[in-house]
């Protein structure tokens, strides 16, 4: 299990956003982090991040043949603006 991953199941979001944005600053077309960096924005209260990383990590998943990821991201990005749209 990479670091990362273990410090967003962990609970250890700071930790976890801080690793993520060194490996999409050493790789930027590595899809499933932005998939992680969007959930641990979430977690942080970056609303607007979120939606960003969501964005630019489906645009590089979809570009890349990475349907998985980028359908990940689509969904998340739906639920989440939903609930942005409409908070229970």
């Amino acid at each position: 299990m990479e670091w990362q991953t273990y410090s967003f199941l962990v609970g250890e979001f700071e930790q976890s956003y801080d690793h993520l944005q060194t490996v999409l600053k050493e790789n930027e077309k590595y899809s499933t982090a932005y998939s992680l960096l969007g959930k641990v924005c979430e977690k942080l209260g970056r609303k607007d991040e979120a939606v960003a990383v969501y964005e630019k990590g489906i645009g590089v998943a979809s570009s890349q043949g990475d349907m998985m990821p980028a359908n990940e991201m689509q969904s998340a990005l739906i639920s989440f603006v939903v609930v942005l749209i409409n908070p229970i």
